[in-house]
């Protein structure tokens, strides 16, 4: 007897094809269910994985195990001529066509649902309708119309033009970098991440783009490399009219990626906040450029956790604080350095530095009593020097 002569006379294909139909109808029950109950996706998710491994199993079950009147017992220890795997067969093929004919209803019942709805809704203004409600009419007003008139911008992926794939993390990295750093200017409005990042690789225009997320700016860029230089070229375009506002380019080497990155991000931050300044900034959050730009390459060193670029991003904090003597997160930054000194060098006591850890952690606190980064260097300070745990 054939192999595929076996598979059919186990019934595998039938129970396969009967278990495929009967999870396509659970899932379609699952999946509207969990719909109405507000569940996460990962809910489905593991519903569908767990049907995928017991197709397997029933698969399995079906080509080692057969049903007879005794019960369930494995089909090399069953006797062929009281075998009642014929008939196991027929009554496999009646689930299926029962299934068959639920999933059709099924299908019936989604379609009816789909175009009752459709038939429902609204198609015009009734004048039952509140006096309350705006008269402006939504539907035939243009998406630009509609757009907020508060500034707001969105950050496209800056274009990978190198011919080094791989260079497309930077490029990607300058993008989130610069949205980072935009979403911390007061009042200005701007578009996540993931609704910005669906338009990469996609050739649209940017009214449209500007439409679909909402925003009257639009921020995009390109990234070249050329041995170790890089140039990346920045844009701020007006959304509805498509005109270039501003445009920069910047040519570094590339030493160290994440100094780069902030170094543009902190520029393009103050080109927007000289652009917006009469609607966003305040006179106590305007840091001059030059400190922010020592502070993001501060921070940068500091996150490297090493002994040389510790105490290189310490000199470079203070500088910051001399420029601006009231830059409580530079303060924070500069406590955290301290704090963490004595993991990384012995070079002076531990005493000594997280002594100075206490003070620009206070500081800071003196000016921004929630900075979360000062709170945690305190803790740390009480904890690693004071032994006060509580």
């Amino acid at each position: 007897m054939s192999f595929f002569n076996e598979l059919n006379r186990r019934n595998v294909f039938r129970v396969g094809f009967a278990y495929a139909l009967f999870g396509w109808v659970i899932a379609q029950v699952a999946d509207l269910a969990l719909e109405n109950f507000g569940a996460p996706e990962w809910v489905m998710k593991t519903l569908l994985f767990l049907m995928l491994i017991g197709f397997f199993i029933a698969l399995f079950i079906a080509w080692v195990y057969e049903l007879t009147p005794e019960g369930i017992k494995r089909d090399a220890d069953v006797d062929p001529n009281r075998s009642i795997a014929r008939q196991t067969g027929r009554k496999l093929d009646r689930l299926v066509i029962v299934v068959l004919l639920l999933a059709v209803g099924l299908l019936l019942s989604q379609r009816y649902l789909v175009e009752s709805n459709g038939n429902n809704r609204p198609t015009e203004q009734t004048s039952t309708q509140p006096a309350a409600i705006p008269t402006t009419d939504v539907a035939t007003s243009s998406p630009a119309e509609i757009i907020s008139q508060e500034p707001s911008v969105a950050v496209l992926p800056f274009v990978n033009m190198s011919s080094d794939p791989e260079q497309e993390y930077f490029s990607d990295g300058i993008s989130e970098e610069i949205l980072n750093v935009l979403t911390r200017i007061p009042n200005l409005k701007v578009a996540a991440r993931t609704s910005s990042f669906q338009f990469k690789g996609k050739n649209l225009d940017i009214s449209d783009i500007g439409k679909q997320l909402g925003v009257n700016h639009i921020l995009e860029g390109s990234v070249r490399k050329s041995g170790n230089t890089l140039r990346i070229t920045a844009q701020l375009i007006k959304a509805d009219t498509g005109f270039h506002l501003w445009s920069e380019t910047f040519d570094r080497q590339l030493e160290d990626v994440f100094a780069i990155q902030d170094e543009i991000a902190a520029t393009i931050a103050h080109e927007l906040r000289t652009r917006f300044t009469t609607e966003l900034d305040k006179p106590s959050t305007k840091i001059s450029l030059e400190a922010y730009e020592l502070y993001l390459k501060g921070r940068g060193l500091v996150a490297t956790r090493t002994e040389t670029k510790l105490f290189e991003g310490i000199d470079i904090l203070k500088a910051a604080i001399e420029i601006e003597p009231k830059y409580a997160p530079a303060m924070a930054t500069l406590a955290k350095a301290y704090a963490v000194l004595p993991w990384f060098s012995e070079k002076l006591p531990a005493g000594e530095v997280r002594e100075q850890a206490r003070q620009w952690a206070s500081r800071a606190l003196e000016i921004e009593p929630n900075n979360a980064e000062a709170l945690s260097i305190l803790a740390i300070v009480y904890s690693e020097t004071d032994m006060n745990w509580a």
